[in-house]
């Protein structure tokens, strides 16, 4: 999974394999080690709530997505899906990575 942050903006692209992992387990995380005593992760978590939820504590993001509407979408050919948060104003992609490379 990769996530890009660009100004008010979430972007996170899934390969068929996180697509997958995200069905199967309901979560797809990744952790990212920024010195040797700091890490910071983030996690795409399934939802009964059919709205998202953004939440950051310490050095973690999570973001809750509505299991019914993300299943239903992973499922299908769309390559996106988009959710507009008002206040504040945040906007969170989801994608289909059909492409993926593979960087070490």
């Amino acid at each position: 999974m990769k996530l890009r942050i660009y100004k008010q903006s979430l972007r996170f692209r899934l390969t068929p394999e996180d697509l997958d992992e995200l069905k199967a387990k309901k979560h797809l995380g990744e952790k990212l080690a920024l010195s040797p005593s700091t890490d910071w992760s983030y996690q795409l978590q399934l939802s009964k709530d059919p709205l998202p939820h953004i939440h950051s504590k310490n050095a973690h993001l999570q973001v809750e997505l509505p299991e019914q509407v993300l299943t239903q979408w992973m499922e299908s050919t769309e390559l996106s899906w988009a959710y507009q948060q008002e206040k504040p104003v945040l906007k969170i992609t989801v994608e289909k990575d059909v492409k993926p490379h593979r960087h070490s």
